[in-house]
């Protein structure tokens, strides 16, 4: 991969596992899993406006506090927030796509080398719901 952090692997079965490569040119991935999330949107990265600001292209991990997805569905047609108050928004950039999700938790990360996604080029270990 490259300078700039990837979505390798986006998979969901009611629990969603997101794998990003750092783009360090490293052995090692950082699955980020999210137990039960609301809702989650994936958008091609070239469909947002934030590649001239230097702290989102250099950094990948966010939580959104205001003016994000949330902000537009609270109250909305879909009424996703209003379900759930303390409802909160992640947002998972990169160079290929970035993910935005809707959760009241926060996520787990945790960082795999290939050794244990059984090599390169392989989906990372998938998480187990506790």
């Amino acid at each position: 991969m490259g300078k700039y952090p990837d979505v390798v692997d986006l998979h969901y079965n009611g629990h969603l596992k997101i794998v990003i490569d750092p783009g360090n040119d490293g052995d090692a991935q950082i699955e980020i899993f999210f137990e039960r999330p609301h809702g989650f949107r994936c958008l091609d990265e070239g469909d947002l406006s934030y590649w001239d600001d230097p702290k989102l292209v250099e950094n990948w991990f966010f939580e959104i506090t205001d003016g994000g997805w949330l902000r537009t569905e609270h109250g909305g047609q879909l009424g996703i927030a209003s379900t759930t108050p303390a409802m909160r928004e992640f947002l998972i950039c990169s160079s290929n796509d970035c993910v935005s999700v809707l959760s009241p938790m926060a996520p787990a990360l945790r960082t795999v080398t290939n050794s244990e996604q059984g090599g390169a080029g392989r989906p990372a270990t998938r998480f187990e719901s506790k």
